[in-house]
């Protein structure tokens, strides 16, 4: 659920002032951090106006990455209301105006963590009423001059006012299931984005110009059997790994290892793979496979394609392209 929708709003003000009875989730491994473990918390509110279940999960993981993503910003915004007030009454800082455009460029988004007070101090000073030197009849006239001072701090009650929601984030659905089975289901989207990801940049699905209905409906359907063809070799090779203790294959550019062999990454590696073919009329007199080592028949084989596929790289003789023409 997106962060402007007004349930999302209500809910981090009710959290603010009142506690939760969250209930266990899921324990899961970090994905990003090996040994680390994650745990998700629900809670579950009354249906919202559109019929949907409303879950909130609380994710330990995520609200570390929220209290050091807010103490970041902090940081940074006090770096750079330093330098202001180091450079007020000098250059574009001589104005109120110019002053607080600048802080509240510094501060944009965040203003509620900082309590910020420009100061303006006012001095008469006597200015020449005539350009040129000064002398003994040079007129002079009073003018009020002002400086400016920002005095500002850390809005310590604001801080800890936001950290009581880090971590969570909202989840609606139509389904009977339980909010931990729900929450379940959710961590499994990251593999179906995938999916779409190799549909638009391997696949390279791209806008057509069809006005048949049946047309469309084909081209869809090639796509969808081609998402399949690519997910069931991804899936083929991974289990063949597993079963012979295969950690990693070298398939990657400068010969890097992968842990999770792609289509993509399997169509590189076999890219200075080519087969020539010399015919004579109707009649191929010789047919080879050039670019073939040990590591892609070790590769067919985890695929389960059939080694007689591509002929033996050993028994390509030197000079192969000479022949006998025959007839």
């Amino acid at each position: 659920m997106p962060k402007n929708r007004k349930y999302v709003k209500a809910f981090h003000e009710y959290i603010q002032t009142n506690e939760i009875e969250w209930k266990d989730g899921l324990i899961i491994e970090n994905s990003r951090k090996k040994g680390e473990l994650v745990t998700y918390r629900t809670f579950e509110q009354t249906k919202i106006e559109e019929g949907y279940r409303l879950i909130w999960v609380h994710s330990s993981a995520k609200e570390e990455q929220d209290k050091n993503r807010r103490e970041s910003t902090i940081k940074k915004a006090l770096g750079k209301l330093a330098d202001i007030s180091k450079k007020l009454n000098k250059y574009k800082l001589k104005t109120k105006e110019q002053i607080e455009a600048a802080v509240k460029k510094v501060c944009k988004g965040e203003d509620d963590f900082f309590n910020i007070n420009l100061i303006e101090e006012k001095e008469m000073v006597k200015v020449q009423s005539t350009p040129g030197r000064p002398g003994p009849n040079t007129v002079y006239t009073e003018d009020v001059m002002s400086s400016f001072r920002l005095e500002y701090s850390l809005n310590e009650q604001a801080v800890s006012k936001a950290a009581r929601i880090d971590g969570i984030f909202p989840l609606t659905t139509n389904s009977p299931m339980v909010a931990a089975d729900v929450l379940k289901k959710y961590k499994n989207q990251p593999y179906l984005e995938k999916r779409m990801y190799t549909a638009k940049s391997v696949l390279k699905v791209a806008p057509v110009f069809l006005e048949s209905p049946k047309r469309i409906e084909a081209m869809i359907f090639l796509y969808f059997a081609a998402l399949m063809i690519v997910g069931l070799i991804e899936r083929n090779i991974r289990k063949n790994m597993q079963k012979e203790n295969i950690e990693k294959l070298p398939i990657l550019p400068s010969r890097m290892k992968t842990k999770t062999p792609t289509w993509n990454n399997l169509n590189n590696f076999f890219r200075n793979v080519h087969m020539s073919n010399i015919s004579q009329g109707e009649n191929i007199l010789s047919s080879t496979v050039k670019g073939m080592t040990d590591l892609h028949y070790k590769i067919l084989r985890l695929l389960t394609v059939p080694a007689p596929l591509y002929p033996l790289y050993q028994n390509i003789k030197d000079q192969w392209w000479e022949f006998e023409p025959t007839g």
